[in-house]
């Protein structure tokens, strides 16, 4: 945990000096008890690498994408892999900018869409002068990975981005900005997603009290497009679950809450504009 952000514990992920094994249900190694036969671990990151928060998401067709922080002999940059079944893992490819050391951050999520494509997010920090921000890469079926997108435009630590595409490829990616005086109106933002068009305008999801985002947010997305994000705040005298949906694009969230500040409040959005 970097400095900045020693009052957020439980959010940032564990940076564990760890080797990406990949393993996938090929039907060629030992059985397990399930009687599924595993493949033999591949190693799928750089040689002699140093490997932080793995994530990994596979399309419909079985095609898988796994991202993660890594050392490749000379940065720390947030690297992916990617498996085509019938084939093997290709080699892995560094997608963020070039950092100057330790400037990646170990907040990374991957999602993958209908025919192969794939999103990352991360955090990373420009400099060792500023905040981290969130930034993205998206894979394309003839294009290859394209150029890390700087997502926000904010002097606020950025932590905990997540994504999510629907059938279409579309999709959303949500992170929380983190208040400058602990505990207090941390803000929830996002950026929609669509393919070749790239990332639209920047939004918030608006929060019920000025106060602190508790725990990272989750987003799924339904084959049609509707989007849901979860999260859980400090809300009056305790913390509460709060969830919001959208169907527009750019998503438009109006959060409500239970009335009850003791329980889990589970709150709906209703925020159409058509």
């Amino acid at each position: 945990m970097r400095a900045g952000s020693a009052h957020r514990p439980g959010r940032r992920r564990n940076r564990a000096a760890l080797l990406v094994l990949a393993c996938g249900l090929a039907g060629c190694g030992g059985g397990g008890g399930t009687g599924k036969a595993w493949s033999v671990p591949e190693r799928i990151s750089f040689a002699n690498g140093n490997v932080g928060a793995p994530e990994i998401a596979v399309d419909t067709s079985g095609i898988a994408t796994a991202a993660y922080q890594d050392h490749d002999g000379t940065d720390w940059v947030i690297a992916a892999s990617r498996y085509t079944p019938g084939n093997s893992w290709g080699s892995p490819q560094g997608i963020s900018t070039t950092p100057s050391t330790s400037a990646i951050g170990n907040d990374v999520d991957v999602a993958a869409g209908p025919t192969g494509e794939a999103v990352v997010v991360w955090t990373q920090k420009p400099d060792s002068l500023t905040f981290d921000s969130a930034w993205a890469n998206s894979w394309t079926p003839g294009g290859g990975w394209g150029m890390p997108q700087l997502l926000d435009s904010t002097a606020r630590l950025v932590d905990a981005p997540r994504v999510a595409l629907d059938a279409s490829g579309a999709g959303t990616a949500v992170w929380v900005e983190a208040a400058p005086v602990p505990d207090t109106d941390d803000i929830l933002r996002g950026r929609p997603y669509a393919p070749g068009a790239g990332w639209g305008s920047q939004f918030s999801i608006p929060l019920m009290q000025p106060t602190r985002i508790q725990s990272p947010p989750v987003i799924a997305a339904q084959p049609d497009g509707r989007t849901y994000v979860a999260w859980s705040q400090t809300f009056n005298s305790g913390i509460s679950l709060f969830a919001s949906w959208s169907d527009d694009q750019p998503p438009i969230f109006n959060v409500t809450v239970a009335p009850s500040p003791a329980s889990i409040a589970i709150c709906a959005a209703f925020g159409s504009s058509r």
